[in-house]
């Protein structure tokens, strides 16, 4: 076999560079389902091209092959990611859930709880945070989690500081659930008056949100 070219030795690199590429930031979610298939495009485009032309891409052709059937596996589990659109659900109190996704990205969400109080009542609130505004959505794969904390000023001088916990994860491309919690404490001057808890709430979205919520295990 004749030695191959320098230009030969660079386009082995360069596709074998690429599909690595690739790979590591469709693992770390800084690329979609879909940039990572175009990037897939591209690379089976080029050893076409390769192929036509005679160009010999020796060893490293192996190293290929097998990242690129990596890469067609993270594409199946990517697959269960939303890649956009509004889902609604339903809690395990009864109130409405809804998320709005893009590119496997939490935009919103919006509900709402009741906790129980120390003082024997209840309280509710609505929770409808933006990521990247009142919240920042931290993702792990398909897994995410936020909360929000906020003070809230009531007549008599009573304040109330008061959280939303959220976790969940993508169970398909069009459902996720998991579970949230409220929590608040409420001073009156500069004492506890009363404490509220919901305890984890499940909540699920998509396709038989109300079925699963038996299948989400508190946290």
């Amino acid at each position: 076999m004749a030695p191959r070219t320098a230009v030969e030795r660079l386009l082995a690199l360069g596709f074998t560079a690429l599909i690595l590429a690739a790979l590591v930031l469709g693992v770390t979610d800084a690329l979609s389902a879909i940039d990572t298939l175009g990037v897939v495009g591209i690379v089976l485009v080029l050893h076409a091209v390769a192929l036509v032309r005679n160009i010999r891409l020796g060893p490293l052709w192996i190293l290929q092959c097998v990242l690129t059937v990596a890469l067609g596996a993270l594409l199946a589990a990517s697959a269960l990611v939303p890649s956009g659109g509004a889902e609604s659900g339903v809690t395990g109190q009864g109130t409405a859930f809804d998320v709005s996704v893009a590119h496997g990205r939490i935009l919103s969400l919006s509900t709402s709880l009741t906790a129980k109080c120390t003082s024997g009542k209840t309280w509710s609130a609505n929770w409808s945070p933006a990521n990247g505004r009142q919240v920042h959505v931290a993702m792990t794969g398909r897994a995410f989690s936020t909360r929000e904390r906020s003070e809230l000023q009531y007549a008599g001088g009573i304040v109330a500081r008061a959280a939303f916990l959220l976790s969940g994860r993508f169970t398909g491309p069009a459902s996720a659930q998991g579970t949230v919690r409220l929590v608040a404490r409420f001073y009156r001057g500069g004492r506890e008056w009363s404490a509220c808890d919901s305890l984890a709430v499940p909540w699920a979205v998509g396709p038989g949100a109300s079925f699963r919520l038996r299948q989400v295990a508190p946290r």
